[in-house]
């Protein structure tokens, strides 16, 4: 069980539960726990670092094995780009260790006629941040069913082939 907020209240609650028997020195004792309680209560709870979605992989995969010290000692080229964007932003990746919030990662579509119609394809194969048609078999569809890129250049090289233009998805 994470011991946060919730729980300090809890636990407090259960004392003052538990010691409510009579007299002035146990009156006493439950009213200092219902102070500490109120205090307890007005606790802010830090929050959240917000991280994009590799490294939220990257540390969800090597934290039961790993600590946070040991991480930048991995030579692993599966992770050299969550460890650059750790070694970059070093005090977030630390409180990030002990919880995050994944960033929402922005998408693209490509529309075209004025954005009454969306790309759809049935194939078509992308190499980091070119665009290469092999297989290139398109059509256009509704907003709804509209291929979406994660990375812009790709959404904009795939644009530049059908003479469509980029949009970012909210």
């Amino acid at each position: 069980m994470e011991k946060d907020k919730q729980w300090l209240v809890e636990e407090i609650t259960k004392q003052i539960n538990i010691y409510g028997g009579k007299g002035e020195q146990m009156e006493g004792f439950k009213k200092g726990l219902e102070f500490v309680l109120g205090l307890a209560k007005e606790l802010e709870e830090p929050e959240k670092p917000i991280i994009p979605k590799f490294v939220a992989d990257f540390i969800t995969e090597i934290k039961p094995n790993f600590n946070i010290r040991t991480v930048f000692t991995l030579k692993n080229n599966k992770h050299e780009r969550a460890q650059e964007w750790a070694l970059d932003n070093p005090d977030v990746f630390a409180r990030a260790w002990f919880g995050y919030t994944v960033e929402k990662e922005k998408l693209y579509r490509v529309k075209v006629d004025q954005g009454l119609n969306y790309l759809y394809v049935e194939s078509l194969h992308l190499y980091k941040d070119v665009v290469e048609p092999l297989d290139f078999n398109y059509k256009f569809s509704v907003k709804d069913k509209a291929l979406k890129f994660a990375s812009r250049n790709q959404a904009k090289g795939v644009a530049e082939l059908v003479g469509g233009e980029v949009e970012e998805i909210m």
